[in-house]
């Protein structure tokens, strides 16, 4: 799924960088999970070698 030299780069608050192993073990804890909130997606920018990518997620509401 990932490359052997996978990073992501995450920009909020404080900066943070996961490697592929942190990456991973998160998605394997969040199996079966289901978030109440919208998520989109946008491609940033995409070439051979990368792809940086921007994910909101924001929180449903009902009135």
């Amino acid at each position: 799924m990932f490359t052997s030299d996978f990073k992501q780069k995450v920009q909020a608050a404080e900066a943070k960088t996961n490697s592929r192993s942190e990456v991973i073990s998160f998605l394997k804890k969040q199996k079966g999970e289901q978030l109440n909130c919208k998520t989109s997606t946008t491609i940033v920018e995409q070439s051979r070698d990368y792809m940086v990518a921007k994910v909101t997620q924001s929180i449903n509401t009902y009135k």
